[in-house]
Parts: C-alpha cells; sequence; structure tokens
C-alpha cells in the first residue's frame, strides 16, 4: 500500500540481452580474473578474522552461523578467499572464485530488491525514526535476501536452492542474537548484511554503504592507491583516504 518492494516477486531486475550480445558485465574478462575477497568469504564462513594483521570482519557470537549464501556468491563453500589489494599475493591462484552462476553472460542484475527495502527498514527503526520493530525488518530482509538469490541464480540447482532457502530461518535468528553483542549494536549488524546481500548488484551499492555506515570493519588495502581525487576539500576529514566521509555523509 505504501510502495515498497516487500516480496521477491516484486523485485526489479535487470535482464540481458543475451540475443543481441549485451552480456552481463560479469562476464566480460576470464573466470580466472574474478576471486571472492578472503574479507567475504570468512565472513560468509562465519570466520572471525581473516589473518593475524585483519580486524573481525562481521559482528559474531561465538557459535555464529555459517551463511548459506556463499553458495550462490562462490565456486566453492569451503575454499578461501583472495587478501583483496594486493599487487602481488602468493598463492592467489589457488584463491576461490566467484560462482559461473554468477559469472555468465546472462546472470541478471538485481536493482531493487526486498531484502534492501527491509534493511532499510531495519535501520530507520533502529535509529528510532518509525515505530517498527527492527529486528523483525532484520529477519525479513535477511530471508528475502537467501530467497531472492536462491530463486534467481540457483534455479537450475534445485537441491542447493532448497538447501539456501532453509537456512535463512536459524542464520537470520543467530544475526539477530548478534545485535546485543556486535559493539556497535544493532547498525553494525544490518550495516554488515547489506554488505553480503548487495553483492550481485556489482560492489558499487555495498562500497556507498561501507562508507556511509563504517561496517564491516575492513582496513584499506597494504598496496591501496588513494591519490588524485578533485574532491577532497569536500571530504570530513579533508584528508586524500578512502576512510573519508563522502559529503552527502557529513
Amino acid at each position: 500500500a505504501g510502495g515498497l518492494i516487500t516480496t521477491t516477486a516484486e523485485e526489479a531486475w535487470f535482464l540481458y540481452d543475451v540475443a543481441g550480445t549485451h552480456y552481463s558485465p560479469w562476464n566480460e574478462m576470464r573466470a580466472a580474473d574474478y576471486k571472492l575477497s578472503l574479507e567475504l568469504t570468512n565472513a560468509l564462513k562465519g570466520v572471525t578474522a581473516g589473518v593475524a594483521s585483519l580486524q573481525p570482519i562481521v559482528s559474531v557470537t561465538s557459535n555464529r552461523t555459517a551463511d548459506a549464501r556463499i553458495n550462490v556468491y562462490s565456486a566453492s563453500a569451503t575454499g578461501n578467499g583472495l587478501i583483496y589489494g594486493y599487487d602481488l599475493v602468493p598463492g592467489s591462484s589457488s584463491a576461490v572464485a566467484m560462482s559461473t552462476r554468477i559469472w555468465n553472460n546472462s546472470a541478471p542484475l538485481p536493482l531493487l530488491t526486498a531484502a534492501y527495502t527491509y534493511l532499510n527498514r531495519a535501520e530507520g527503526a533502529a535509529r528510532g525514526w518509525t515505530t517498527e520493530d527492527a529486528n523483525v525488518m532484520l529477519t525479513n530482509g535477511i530471508t528475502a535476501s537467501f530467497t531472492s538469490l536462491a530463486a534467481k541464480y540457483l534455479a537450475l540447482v534445485p537441491a542447493t536452492q532448497t538447501t539456501v532457502i532453509n537456512a535463512a530461518p536459524a542464520f537470520a535468528a543467530a544475526r539477530v542474537a548478534d545485535v546485543t553483542t556486535a559493539p556497535g549494536g544493532a547498525l553494525q549488524v544490518i550495516a554488515e548484511e547489506k554488505w553480503i546481500a548487495l553483492f550481485t548488484n556489482g560492489g558499487h551499492e555495498a562500497w556507498a554503504e561501507w562508507r556511509r555506515s563504517g561496517y564491516p570493519m575492513l582496513k584499506p588495502a597494504t598496496d591501496a592507491l588513494n591519490g588524485g581525487e578533485s574532491g577532497v576539500a569536500a571530504l570530513v576529514p579533508a584528508t586524500d583516504s578512502n576512510k573519508s566521509k563522502v559529503w552527502w555523509d557529513q
């Protein structure tokens, strides 16, 4: 009634015109050129930290449930990701690749999803902007993410599709429990879930959410290059760094 997308059936997805040779941009390079980051794969597997020098990737309880969406995103549910941002990483060839269900010329692109609607409503409730229950909205957002991703990317593998959908309630419950233990409370958990749910959006929206919220607790890459930006004066602090707040978040 309010015009919100609240079911996966109402979602807006962009379908590429394969017959007209308009392919998904994920498919423009070799599959070997796409590796999932160690930070993402560890978050999905429920590992608190990648290597000793990294901060915990997501807030966790002592018995955190693994995220079944790894079956959608990754070529291997048990493989290790690649530490991001290095010029040269020994052993990078063995890092797990992106799933071919996403890396193919016809993989659809999510534009407006029920999961993002609910996660935004969860944040609004957590900030006191509405009277909705933040935990209910968080649960709905996670469940919608599992359901939508399974429907769009796992239709040809029914057993895995069912596994992912059935895993949603337990994972959502674990994340709601994390709200009481995460240093940043509900806002941290919600932001982390946005980061995971927005992966197939191409990364841009998830990156914007990370810059706005500060979660998950990622560190700049060792070989990161942050120079050359013309809008440094508009950042807070006015430092040429990808940790500075952008102009619309001040």
